[in-house]
């Protein structure tokens, strides 16, 4: 039977769900691992070519032809980082990523991979970079935009290339080891040097100590001016009916003197000039009212009738 399934079929393979023949081909199979069957069944089996294993171990390729597929690979790509998934090229660069931490790897293999910028780690390229080189691009940074506030890809509406993204995570990094009290005293007085921000506050774009009081006009107040103005003319709508317990609020409301300092005298007088027309429209209406009650004699009106 299985010489006629060879016939049809090319080969000895019979799977064990094509009933009995297959069941029995993978019993002869048991049967010599475990070195129980006859040589002459053995030499039989032979002269037909079965295959006492299914799973054949790959020709091996030598490294130089994986290499050479690889530096083929760099030229398209631009790099050596090949996925494991993408077939043997990517089983064979993650090996020698194995074999190097291992110390497994020789070293003129190491030599060769070097050679064509093979990384042995994915993120080796930002470990890497040298702090000075960060700094230079920050300084280059800066001559450009004015600040040490590189933004990072995270919460940024600006498209950032991939050289600024990086810079700014470095930015960060020089932050957290600096409340950490882990960056050099050297780096820190360098990063002062070029007036570096060390710490930021939500909604501004450096923290308020770093920018000079004088700068009452900058865009920052004026957003911050007109939201309070706005904030102002809503309360005073409200005034109008809720009379002096909502002037009472806003008194308690008010920015303390150090917040009108920063805001500027103009939101000062916005305020103080709002509540003088909430005063002199409830003067009006109180004399308004007032006119329009009859007069009264002896507990009669004018309009009474005997």
């Amino acid at each position: 039977e299985l010489v006629q399934y060879k016939a049809n079929h090319g080969d000895c393979n019979v799977p064990q769900s094509q009933g009995q023949l297959g069941i029995w081909v993978n019993t002869q199979r048991e049967v010599y691992k475990k070195n129980k069957l006859s040589p002459d069944r053995v030499d039989r089996l032979n002269s037909i070519g079965f295959r006492w294993t299914l799973r054949e171990v790959a020709p091996t390729v030598p490294w130089k032809t994986r290499f050479n597929e690889l530096v083929q690979y760099k030229a398209n790509h631009g790099d050596c980082n090949v996925p494991q998934r993408q077939g043997q090229l990517g089983r064979w660069v993650h090996h020698q990523s194995s074999a190097y931490t291992a110390n497994s790897l020789a070293q003129d293999r190491i030599d060769r991979l070097n050679s064509i910028g093979f990384k042995w780690r994915l993120n080796q390229a930002s470990q890497t970079v040298p702090w000075e080189t960060r700094f230079n691009e920050l300084v280059q940074y800066k001559a450009k935009h004015g600040d040490c506030n590189v933004p990072r890809k995270r919460g940024c509406n600006v498209p950032l290339s991939q050289s600024q993204e990086k810079l700014g995570n470095w930015v960060i990094v020089q932050r957290r080891f600096y409340r950490k009290g882990k960056l050099a005293q050297d780096r820190i007085d360098r990063l002062n040097g070029i007036g570096f921000a060390w710490t930021l506050t939500r909604g501004l774009s450096r923290k308020r100590n770093d920018l000079p009081r004088t700068q009452n006009k900058s865009s920052s107040m004026k957003e911050r001016a007109s939201l309070l103005s706005t904030t102002v003319e809503s309360l005073s709508i409200g005034a109008e009916a809720r009379g002096d317990e909502t002037i009472q609020t806003m008194r308690e409301e008010r920015e303390s003197d150090d917040e009108v300092e920063e805001i500027g005298a103009l939101i000062y007088d916005q305020v103080m000039q709002r509540r003088k027309v909430i005063r002199t429209k409830e003067k009006m209406e109180s004399i308004s009212l007032s006119s329009n009650l009859p007069e009264r004699h002896g507990g009669k009106s004018k309009d009474d009738k005997p």
